[in-house]
């Protein structure tokens, strides 16, 4: 059995195409993946599913990035979860210094750079997270 099966990640990104195929990329790669439009559903899939990482992006209608990463780090379900920032916004370490995420991408981006960060991000995620419901 792969160590990458039993991961859950959770791509948000309002752009169907570029959250598709991430999400694709990350399951021929063995992981299990969970997708969000918005930081509104993120956060939901956060409660429901309680993802070994997120993938998100910035720019978003609704509650955008920067918005579900306050509310996020704020919340014991996901305080621990690392995250990658993903945007087109050219400044992502000046944006995300004071929100705590692991790492940043900026798009466009290749595919094999993203499956390396992904890979880095969860080797780097705390061993034992609180896991809340059952």
């Amino acid at each position: 059995m792969s160590t990458t099966s039993s991961k859950c990640i959770l791509v948000v990104d309002d752009e169907d195409a570029i959250r598709d195929v991430i999400a694709e990329t990350l399951e021929l790669e063995g992981y299990r993946v969970e997708k969000a439009a918005d930081g509104n559903a993120a956060l939901a899939m956060v409660k429901a599913t309680q993802p070994d990482a997120i993938v998100l992006d910035l720019m978003m209608p609704g509650m955008d990035g920067w918005t579900f990463l306050k509310v996020c780090r704020r919340d014991d379900l996901c305080s621990c979860t690392p995250i990658m920032v993903m945007s087109a916004y050219r400044k992502l370490g000046e944006a995300t210094r004071d929100l705590h995420v692991q790492a940043c991408l900026e798009k466009p981006f290749d595919l094999d750079v993203f499956l390396r960060a992904i890979e880095r991000l969860l080797r780097a995620a705390p061993v034992a997270r609180p896991r809340f419901g059952f």
